[in-house]
C-alpha cells in the first residue's frame, strides 16, 4: 500500500453504507466503463468516447440525476447509491447511438408546463442546463453543449437573437403558438385557428398549452409574414375604394380572393386579405385605362353610376374591364375603384349585347303585380333572376331576362290582371272564376296572388266572358241602377240629418251596392260619382254604415231585406280597412254569433 494512496487510509473509518461491499463485488456497467477508460484509451464507438474523462462521468451523473429525480431536487442531499444508480441510468442513454438526444427528448415529453409559471430552457433541463452554463468556461464541455444547443433549438421554440450557452442563436427553427404570438402581436386563440385552418397544426395539438404546441417555423415562415400583414374586410374597402356591399360582390363572383377564408369548422368569422393581391387585382384593372381630363366632352360617369344606369351589375361591368371588352378611363386621384370613369353609351350597348334584362319594376308592371308579388315569384322559382346588382348606395336591383318573363306573361295571368281586364275587384274577381269551376295554376300561398292558365281564361286580352255565367255577369254591369226603395229609406232615415235629399239617398243607395257587390269606386258614377268614397269613410268612422247595414239585414224587411256581412266588406278594398280598424262593432258581433 502506497503512502499516497489515500482511499486505502481512509477505508477503515468509512461507514459500511456509503461504500457498500457488492459495488465492488459487482460494479455496475457505468463503473466498469470509467474503468477500462483509466486503463486504455477510448475507443470512438459512441458519443461518451469524444469527450474527457472527467466530462463523460459528470455528464452521465447529471444527466441520470436530472431524469431519476427531477430538476427541482437538491444535489447535496443524495446518497453515493443515488449517484451511482444516477450515473447508471445517464450512461444506458449516453452511451446508445443518439441516446443523449433521446433523453433530452424524454425530460422534454415529461415537462409539465402546468405545476409552473416558466417554459425556458432551464425549466426543462433544470441541473443539467444549470451544469452546462454556470461556471464551465471548459472547452472540454464544447462537444456537450454544442450537441445540447443544436437539439434545443431544433425542437424548442427558441429564436434568432437569444443567447444558449454563451452563443447566440442565429437561425429559429421551432415556433410555438405561444412565441409566434409575442413576434407577431397577435392574439394567442385566434393565431391557433389561423394556423389550424392553414394547416400548420395537427389534431393533435388541440389541447396542448400555447407554449407546448409547436411548428416548422421555417417551412411556415411565409406565412407568418403573410399574417402579419393581412387585412380584414371592412379594412378591404378602404383600400381599394369600394362599398361594403360591393367588396362582398367582389368576393362572391372571385374577382377578389381572401388569403384565409371565413370557416365555421376553425372558427373564423372573418375573411383576411393581402395587400399584395388586392394591388395586383387594381393594377389589372387599370392596365388598359386611358388617363381622361375633366374638361372631357365624352359622356363618362363613375364606375357604380354607369352600373346603375345601365341596369348591369358592378361586378359583371368589372369582369368586362378586367377582359378587356370595355375600355375605362382613370380619373385624377389615387389608384382605386373609384377612379374608374366609364364610357355610358359604350356601357349600355355592350349590356344589350350581351343580355336583355329589365328590373323588377318592370315585371310588375308586365304582369300588374305588386314588387312583393314579383319578388315572392322570384323567390318561388317562377322567374329567374340572370343576376343580382349589388346593393351600394342602395341600388340593389333584380334583373330578369325578358326573354324569360315573357315566357311566364304568354303561359300565366295574375287575378289583378282579371280584376283590371273586368273592372271589378280582386275578390269578385276569384269568385266568379271560382264558381265557374277554375282553379289557378299557382294557388294563393304565403301572400302571392293566384295566377291562372291564360288558355283557360283566353287569348291576348283576357276575355272574362269565356270563364262566367251570364246572371252573374249581369249583376255586375250596372244595366239598371239599383237604388233604396222606400221602405229601405224609412228604415235607415234616423242615422242620417233630416236634410237629406233625393241624390244624398242615391250616393246611399251607391255605396250600400258597391259594398255588396265588393266593386271599385269607379261604378259610383251611376250614384253621382265625386264624393262617395268619402261619404263612405266619414260615415263609417262615425258608425253610421255599421248601424245601416245591420238595419238593412233584419229579417223583419222581408222582401226588401239587403244583406251585407263582413264577408261583403271584406271583398271591397276600402271597407276591408275599415273592418280591420275596428268601425264595425255591429256586424263584427254578429258574425261572432253565427259562428
Amino acid at each position: 500500500m502506497s503512502e499516497y494512496d489515500f482511499s486505502a487510509r481512509l477505508a477503515p473509518y468509512l461507514e459500511a453504507d456509503v461504500l457498500p461491499r457488492k459495488h465492488f463485488d459487482a460494479p455496475l456497467r457505468f463503473q466498469s466503463y470509467l474503468f477500462e477508460r483509466l486503463e486504455k484509451p477510448p475507443s470512438t464507438g459512441n458519443f461518451l468516447d469524444e469527450l474527457e474523462f472527467h466530462v463523460a462521468a459528470r455528464l452521465c451523473e447529471i444527466l441520470g440525476v436530472t431524469m431519476m429525480f427531477g430538476k427541482k431536487q437538491t444535489l447535496e442531499t443524495l446518497s453515493n447509491s443515488d449517484w451511482l444508480a444516477a450515473g447508471e441510468l445517464g450512461f444506458s442513454y449516453a452511451s446508445e447511438p443518439n441516446g443523449y438526444r433521446s433523453a433530452l427528448t424524454e425530460l422534454q415529453r415529461n415537462f409539465d408546463l402546468v405545476a409552473t409559471s416558466k417554459d425556458g430552457v432551464a425549466a426543462v433541463f433544470g441541473h443539467l442546463h444549470r451544469w452546462l452554463s454556470i461556471g464551465r468556461p471548459d472547452p472540454s464541455f464544447k462537444p456537450v453543449r454544442d450537441l445540447t444547443r443544436v437539439h434545443i433549438v431544433q425542437s424548442m421554440p427558441i429564436g434568432a437573437g437569444e443567447v444558449l450557452f454563451g452563443e447566440a442563436v442565429t437561425v429559429r427553427k421551432i415556433h410555438s403558438v405561444r412565441s409566434a404570438s409575442v413576434e407577431l402581436q397577435a392574439q394567442p386563440q385566434r393565431l391557433r385557428r389561423l394556423l389550424r385552418a392553414h394547416g400548420c397544426l395537427a389534431p393533435a395539438d388541440d389541447g396542448k398549452p400555447d407554449a407546448l404546441t409547436l411548428f416548422d417555423a421555417q417551412r411556415h415562415a411565409g406565412f407568418l409574414c403573410d399574417i402579419r400583414e393581412a387585412i380584414h374586410r371592412p379594412r378591404v374597402g378602404r383600400y381599394i375604394g369600394a362599398s361594403g356591399q360591393m367588396v362582398s360582390c367582389l368576393i362572391r363572383e372571385g374577382l377578389i380572393k381572401p388569403f384565409v377564408r371565413a370557416s365555421a369548422e376553425h372558427q373564423l368569422q372573418q375573411n383576411l386579405f393581402l395587400p399584395r393581391d388586392l394591388d395586383g387585382f387594381l393594377e389589372r384593372l387599370f392596365e388598359h385605362a386611358i388617363l381622361s381630363k375633366k374638361a372631357t366632352e365624352e359622356p363618362l360617369v363613375d364606375v357604380m353610376t354607369a352600373a346603375h344606369r345601365a341596369n348591369t351589375p358592378l361586378w359583371k361591368v368589372l369582369e368586362w374591364i378586367l377582359s378587356g371588352r370595355l375600355k375605362p378611363r382613370r380619373g385624377p386621384g389615387p389608384l382605386k375603384v373609384t377612379a374608374l370613369l366609364i364610357n355610358l353609351p359604350e356601357l349600355r350597348t355592350l349590356a344589350r349585347s350581351e343580355y336583355d334584362l329589365i328590373t323588377r319594376v318592370d315585371v310588375c308592371k308586365t304582369l300588374k303585380v305588386s314588387k312583393d308579388d314579383a319578388r315572392r315569384l322570384v323567390k318561388a322559382g317562377l322567374l329567374k333572376i340572370e343576376w343580382e346588382n349589388d346593393r351600394s348606395n342602395r341600388r340593389h336591383k333584380h334583373l330578369v331576362c325578358k326573354s324569360d318573363l315573357e315566357r311566364f306573361y304568354r303561359k300565366y295571368c295574375s287575378l289583378n290582371e282579371v280584376a283590371q281586364y273586368a273592372n271589378v275587384s280582386c275578390a269578385h274577381a276569384e269568385y266568379i272564376l271560382t264558381s265557374n269551376g277554375l282553379r289557378p295554376a299557382i294557388p294563393r300561398d304565403r301572400g302571392l296572388h293566384p295566377f291562372y292558365f291564360r288558355s283557360v281564361l283566353g287569348s291576348g286580352p283576357i276575355a272574362l266572358a269565356h270563364a262566367r255565367k251570364d246572371s252573374e255577369w249581369n249583376d255586375v254591369e250596372f244595366l239598371d241602377a239599383h237604388f233604396l226603395n222606400a221602405t229601405q229609406i224609412a228604415r235607415i232615415a234616423p242615422f242620417f240629418p233630416k236634410r237629406y235629399q233625393r241624390a244624398d239617398w242615391r250616393a246611399v243607395s251607391g255605396i250600400v251596392h258597391i259594398m255588396r257587390q265588393g266593386l271599385r269606386w269607379s261604378y259610383a258614377n251611376e250614384y253621382g260619382g265625386i264624393g262617395l268614397y268619402s261619404r263612405f269613410v266619414t260615415g263609417s268612422r262615425r258608425g253610421v254604415f255599421d248601424r245601416v247595414f245591420h238595419a238593412l239585414a233584419q229579417e223583419d224587411l222581408g222582401p226588401d231585406r239587403i244583406l251585407v256581412s263582413i264577408e261583403h266588406l271584406n271583398a271591397q278594398p276600402t271597407a276591408a280597412k275599415l273592418v280591420e280598424a275596428g268601425f264595425f262593432p255591429l256586424l263584427s258581433r254578429e258574425a261572432l254569433r253565427q259562428t
